[in-house]
């Protein structure tokens, strides 16, 4: 049995019967990308490369077939909106499927696609069905965009290998692939394929409900623990460097639900340079309960990383540490404290002994507007 919706298979739908409409979406997304963020154009001062994958931008019919085994398949409709994002660092699809498993089970998937410094393209994915974010990286091998990841899903023993391909592109269609292979590369398996076709633009398409959206139903306490982030926010930072000084700086926040309810995704804007007045930074946080830990999705647009960490409750504080983490060199952790409806508290610590001691470094006091 192969892991389902683990990616995509890099081929052709032949003979797809493409539906006039693939289901309504639940209004539990909320409505508020906008402040920069979702946006249509991209900013001067990003990556001149992005506008290679500008033909990405628009809304789509989407045909997704996944691989629940080996030698059966199942063909979908659903639904994909991308538009440039972090005040145009970067793209974000939000994609929604009603029925992606012929048994009435609704997906919602949400990627970050971006150029990091070292030129590679990065590629940052989570899903409402598997509960989990992942990180890919890769270049372009010849008109295919090509990016990678190796993971043990689910913290098994084996280790499976992701290749994730953006192909076929045409003004009015592409084709997104992941396959999956476990012998370290020498064959590669299909697991998922999405198809995609432009359809006439509408300002109704895939709109949530309410401005900040609502938690799906479905969600164990765990997964609301994240939810008093949802709303919109004032934050003063203070960032203290090794020498003891210290910078400080407004911020604007604004948080809500979004993967069907599953998760909740947070602005963050701030103009901390004046060369580089369109700061931003978006972090998606989704709770996995196969593994009963928080994931969190990380893009900054003034360094054009993704990270992929995350943590849980200890007491009344939200713990939070790079998954990548090793102690024999320096790490952080992120931590939400004194948490109440209209205020809280965040700081990162910096440890460079193995966590025997730490450096506060940055603290963040956030106020409800």
């Amino acid at each position: 049995m192969k892991p389902i919706f683990a990616g995509l298979a890099l081929c052709v739908l032949a003979g797809a019967v493409w539906p006039a409409a693939a289901g309504a979406q639940p209004a539990h997304d909320g409505t508020f990308f906008a402040h920069g963020t979702a946006t249509d154009a991209r900013s001067p001062r990003a990556a001149e490369a992005l506008t290679q994958m500008e033909g990405l931008l628009g809304q789509w019919d989407v045909m997704i077939t996944t691989y629940p085994t080996d030698t059966t398949s199942l063909t979908q409709p659903g639904q994909a909106v991308i538009t440039y994002m972090n005040r145009g660092y970067g793209f974000m699809e939000r994609f929604y499927s009603a029925d992606f498993d012929g048994q009435g089970t609704a997906l919602n998937t949400l990627w970050f696609l971006n150029v990091a410094p070292s030129s590679a393209w990065v590629l940052g994915t989570a899903s409402s069905y598997t509960e989990r974010i992942q990180l890919f990286s890769g270049a372009f091998e010849d008109e295919a965009l090509v990016l990678r990841d190796a993971d043990r899903p689910g913290g098994g023993v084996v280790l499976t290998h992701f290749r994730a391909t953006f192909s076929d592109r045409q003004p009015d269609a592409f084709t997104f692939s992941v396959e999956t292979s476990t012998d370290h590369g020498a064959t590669w398996q299909p697991s998922v394929i999405k198809r995609y076709i432009r359809r006439p633009p509408s300002t109704a398409f895939m709109q949530g409900g309410s401005e900040y959206g609502t938690p799906a139903a479905d969600l164990p306490p765990e997964a609301r623990q994240f939810d008093f982030l949802t709303g919109n926010w004032s934050a003063a930072n203070a960032l203290t460097f090794p020498n003891g000084q210290t910078a400080r700086w407004p911020a604007n926040e604004k948080a809500g639900f979004v993967l069907g309810g599953h998760a909740v995704l947070e602005y963050i804007w701030y103009d901390v340079d004046p060369n580089l007045p369109d700061a931003a930074t978006t972090l998606l946080r989704l709770y996995n309960r196969a593994e009963r830990r928080w994931e969190s999705l990380y893009f900054d647009n003034r360094g054009n990383t993704q990270l992929h960490f995350g943590g849980r409750m200890e007491g009344d504080r939200m713990v939070l540490t790079l998954f990548d983490t090793n102690r024999t060199a320096a790490f952080s952790h992120f931590i939400f404290y004194d948490i109440k409806p209209d205020h809280y508290r965040w700081y990162s610590e910096v440890t460079s002994d193995g966590g025997k001691t730490f450096r506060r470094a940055w603290e963040i006091e956030v106020t409800r507007k």
